[in-house]
C-alpha cells in the first residue's frame, strides 16, 4: 500500500492498516475503535460529508439516465405502525413492499432486491484463508442489508458477505453516538468490499424520518431527514434511490459471482485476458485513490496473478506500469514484482470517472488497474532472524543496483510493501545485473556451503507507485519533488525538515575475518570504492566555518536504505518466539517511539526494558549499531566518502552480512517467530514487571553480601 505524498489529507493508519475482505469484518477503518463510529466523522475522515438537499441527491441518483414514468404512493406517516413480517423488522417491511412495486412496474430486471434485518442474526465468517480474516462482533454489523434474490436456477446474494450487498440501513435507536457516522461508515465499507461497483447506497431510517446516502471515492453524500409522511418529496426521492438500486453504477469488467462462499469476481482486461475467481486480499483509503488489491490462483498451474485498482485525480499519470516495464525491459529485474498489464478502465470505451462539485473547483478521478505476475507473504510473516535479514540484505541490494542501472527509487519501502517467496527462486529470463549478488549466494560462498545462483532470492519488492526515475532524460514532476513514503518507516530528513541532531558517524564497518576472502574476491569493486575510514563529527558548516545553505528537496538513495532499516526495527520489535515462553509486551515508550508520524526516533542498546523480546535479544546490537549510521544526515557529512551515493547501504548490507556470518548457527537467528505479534503493554503492566526486577535484584544482592567473607575471614 502506498504512503503519503508532502502533507496527508488524513491521519496516519495505525501499523494494522486496513485489510477488507469480501465477507464481514470488525472494523471498516484502523484507526477507528471498534465499538465508537463517531471518530469516523470527527478524527478519521472529518471533511468528507456532504449535506446534499433531496433534490440535488434525486439528481445524483438518477445521474443523467431517463427517469421512470411512474411514482410511488405516499409512505405511511410513521413506519413504526407498519406490520413486520417475520424475521424482518417494519422497516424491511416497508423497503420489500416498494421493491416488489418498482421491479413489478420493470419487468426486465431479472431479480427482486431484497431488504433483510441483521438485527438478531450471528453471522459466520466462511473465509477460506483464517491468517487474514476473524469473526465479526454482532455490534459491528449494519441493522439492514438489501441483497439480490434471483430465480430458484441462479445463485443470489448472500446476507453474510459485503461483497454481495447492494445496500445498507441502519436502524437501530440504541446504538451510541452519530448515526449519520454510522452509516457512513458502513456504507464506506461496503464500497470498499464491491470493486464492480462506482458508488454504493445507504439508509438510515428512524419511525418519523429517513436520510438516503450516495457514496464513491470522492465523498460521502448525505440528505438531511425526510419525513416519511411527506407526500410531496418522500415517493419521489425513494423512487430515485430505488432506480439507482436496481440500476448500480457498476464496473463492467467485473462480475461478481453471486453462490461463491467466499464471494469471488470475474475480471476482465482489456488487451489481457478474463481472470476467473479474484478475491478480494486489501483495500486501502477508501477516499482519494480507494486502492483494491484482489488476486487469483490458476488452479490447473497454481500460479497467481494479483490485480491493483486505483482511482486517479484525471491529470495524474499513473506512473507505476511505466515504471515496471522500465525495471523489466531488459528482462526481469530480480526481487520485483513482473507487469503483465496496466491501463485506464472503461465502461463501453470510455474512462470510469467519478466527479464531485465543489465551489472552489470541481475534480474528478478515473480508474486505472494494473496485473501482476507474482506473489509472496508480507514481510512480517518471515519466520526467523535469520529469514528476516537475509531478506533485508537482499533488499538494500535490488534497491541499490536498481538506482545504478535504472536510476529509479521506490521511495515507499515499508513492511507492506516487502514480501517474502516462500523459496527462493531465479527467474529464467532474470536480468543479469553486472555485480549483483544476494546474501545466500554471498553467505554459502564464505561458509563453504552448496553454491547457489547469485541471483537467487525469496524478495519480492512491490508497489512502484510512488516511485521516482531520476534518469537525466526525464523531467521531474511535483510528486517527485515532494517527500514520500509511510510515516512510520521513512527515513529522518524525509520525515522531518527540521535541522539534523549533533551526531559522530562511526567508521565504515569492517568485513568480519573468514568472510573478507570471499567477499573481496565476489564484489572487489566495494571494497575499493568504500576503503576503511575515521569517524566524523556532524557539522552544518563548512572549513570557513560558514553554514552551508541546504539544497531544494528531492528523494535519495540513502533514504531508502534508511527506510529498510526502520523495516527491520519493526520486524524485530514485534516478534517473540513461537515456543512457549513468558509475554514480554512493548513498553509504551518504545511503541510510541516507531508508530509516530514525525519526529526524532531513538535506538537503544538491548538492556532497554519493553524493546524486543529477550529470546531475540542480540539482535539489538546489530540495530545499535546500524543506528549509529542513520541517526545523523550523511547529507552534512563531508569526509570518508560519505558523500556516495550507495554509501550507507554499503555499511548496512556490511553489518548485517558479519552479522550473519558470525551468528550462522546461533539459537536465537534460528528462533522460530510465531504468528502471533508482541503488543503494546499500559503502564501498569511495566511499572509492575520494574518493581519485581528491581526487588529481584536487590534480594540477589543481599544474598551475595550475606554470602560474602567478612575481613576478618578474608585475614584469616
Amino acid at each position: 500500500m502506498a504512503g503519503h505524498i508532502s502533507e496527508p489529507t488524513t491521519p496516519p493508519l495505525t501499523p494494522s492498516s486496513l485489510e477488507v475482505d469480501s465477507s464481514l469484518k470488525e472494523t471498516p477503518f484502523a484507526c477507528m475503535d471498534i465499538e465508537v463510529r463517531d471518530n469516523w466523522s470527527d478524527q478519521v475522515y472529518p471533511d468528507v460529508f456532504t449535506k446534499v438537499t433531496w433534490k440535488k441527491m434525486e439528481e445524483m441518483l438518477y445521474s443523467s439516465n431517463n427517469r421512470p414514468q411512474f411514482q410511488f404512493s405516499a409512505p405511511p406517516d410513521t413506519i413504526a405502525t407498519a406490520k413486520p413480517d417475520e424475521g424482518g423488522g417494519p422497516y424491511c417491511h416497508y423497503l420489500n413492499s416498494l421493491s416488489e412495486e418498482f421491479r413489478s412496474k420493470n419487468a426486465q430486471v431479472e431479480y427482486t432486491v431484497k431488504f433483510i434485518s441483521l438485527e438478531d442474526k450471528v453471522l459466520d465468517d466462511n473465509a477460506s484463508d483464517t491468517s487474514w480474516k476473524y469473526a465479526v462482533p454482532k455490534t459491528c454489523h449494519p441493522d439492514i442489508v438489501a441483497i439480490r434474490e434471483y430465480p430458484s436456477e441462479k445463485p443470489s446474494g448472500s446476507p453474510s458477505f459485503w461483497s454481495h450487498f447492494e445496500a445498507i440501513g441502519v436502524a437501530s435507536p440504541d446504538r451510541k453516538g452519530d448515526p449519520n457516522a454510522h452509516t457512513a461508515a458502513y456504507v464506506v465499507h461496503h464500497l470498499s468490499a464491491r470493486p464492480d461497483y462506482v458508488s454504493t447506497l445507504g439508509i438510515l431510517v428512524r419511525p418519523s424520518s429517513f436520510k438516503l446516502f450516495f457514496v464513491n471515492s470522492c465523498r460521502v453524500y448525505r440528505t438531511s431527514g425526510i419525513k416519511w409522511g411527506d407526500a410531496h418529496v418522500a415517493p419521489r426521492v425513494l423512487l430515485a434511490w430505488f432506480w439507482r438500486l436496481y440500476h448500480p453504477e457498476v464496473e463492467s469488467s467485473i462480475t461478481p459471482n453471486y453462490g461463491m462462499n467466499p464471494p469471488t469476481f470475474d475480471v476482465d482486461v482489456a488487451g489481457f485476458r478474463l481472470i476467473h475467481n479474484v478475491t478480494i486480499l486489501f483495500t486501502g483509503d477508501p477516499f482519494d485513490r480507494r486502492t483494491t488489491i484482489m488476486k487469483s490462483v490458476d488452479p490447473d498451474t497454481g500460479s497467481t496473478i494479483v490485480i491493483k485498482e486505483q482511482y486517479l485525480y484525471v491529470g495524474d499519470v499513473a506512473k507505476e506500469g511505466h515504471i515496471l516495464d522500465k525495471i523489466h525491459s531488459t528482462g526481469c529485474f530480480p526481487g520485483i514484482i513482473r507487469v503483465l498489464a496496466h491501463g485506464s478502465v472503461l465502461n463501453g470505451g470510455q474512462e470510469v470517472i467519478v466527479r464531485h462539485e465543489r465551489p472552489s473547483k470541481d475534480y474528478a478521478e478515473r480508474k486505472v488497474r494494473i496485473v501482476l505476475g507474482d506473489s509472496g507473504e508480507g514481510f512480517m510473516k518471515a519466520k526467523t532472524p535469520k529469514e528476516a535479514l537475509m531478506v533485508m540484505y537482499d533488499l538494500l541490494e535490488v534497491t541499490r543496483v536498481l538506482y545504478r542501472e535504472k536510476k529509479i527509487l521506490h521511495r515507499d519501502i515499508s513492511c507492506r510493501n516487502v514480501l517474502v517467496r516462500s523459496e527462493a527462486v531465479v527467474l529464467d529470463d532474470c536480468a543479469q545485473a553486472e555485480g549483483m549478488y544476494f546474501s545466500e549466494y554471498l553467505l554459502n560462498k564464505a561458509l563453504d556451503k552448496p553454491s547457489v545462483s547469485p541471483l537467487s532470492t525469496r524478495l519480492l519488492l512491490i508497489d512502484f507507485e510512488m516511485a521516482d526515475d531520476q534518469s537525466p532524460d526525464v523531467e521531474p514532476d511535483r510528486a517527485s519533488k515532494s517527500r514520500a513514503g509511510t510515516p512510520m518507516f521513512e527515513a529522518g530528513p524525509v520525515r522531518s525538515t527540521s535541522k539534523p541532531r549533533a551526531h559522530v558517524f562511526p567508521p565504515m564497518p569492517e568485513v568480519a575475518p573468514g568472510l573478507q576472502e570471499s567477499y573481496r574476491n565476489t564484489v572487489s569493486d566495494r571494497v575499493e570504492v568504500f576503503p576503511p575510514n575515521e569517524a566524523e563529527y556532524l557539522s552544518r558548516k563548512d572549513a570557513e566555518g560558514v553554514v552551508v545553505e541546504e539544497k531544494p528537496f528531492r528523494h535519495l538513495l540513502r533514504f531508502d536504505a534508511e527506510s529498510v532499516f526502520w523495516v527491520l526495527n519493526w520486524w524485530c520489535i514485534r516478534a517473540k518466539p513461537k515456543r512457549e515462553l513468558r509475554e514480554e509486551p512493548i513498553s509504551q515508550s518504545v511503541w510510541n517511539n516507531f508508530t509516530s508520524a514525525s519526529g526524532y526516533r531513538w535506538i537503544t542498546k538491548g538492556e532497554y526494558f519493553g524493546y524486543l523480546h529477550s529470546a531475540y535479544k542480540p539482535l539489538s546490537d546489530l540495530l545499535y549499531d546500524i543506528g549509529e549510521h542513520v541517526d545523523g544526515d550523511l547529507g552534512w557529512a563531508k569526509e570518508g566518502g560519505r558523500d556516495k551515493t550507495e554509501y550507507l547501504h554499503e555499511v548496512i548490507q556490511r553489518l548485517i552480512l558479519n552479522f550473519l556470518f558470525v551468528h550462522w548457527d546461533a539459537a536465537f537467528i534460528n528462533e522460530e517467530k510465531s504468528d502471533e505479534k508482541r503488543e503494546q503493554a499500559d503502564n501498569w503492566y511495566y511499572r509492575r514487571e520494574r518493581y519485581r526486577r528491581d526487588k529481584e535484584s536487590y534480594q540477589s544482592s543481599e544474598e551475595e553480601c550475606a554470602e560474602s567473607p567478612t575481613k576478618k575471614q578474608r585475614t584469616e
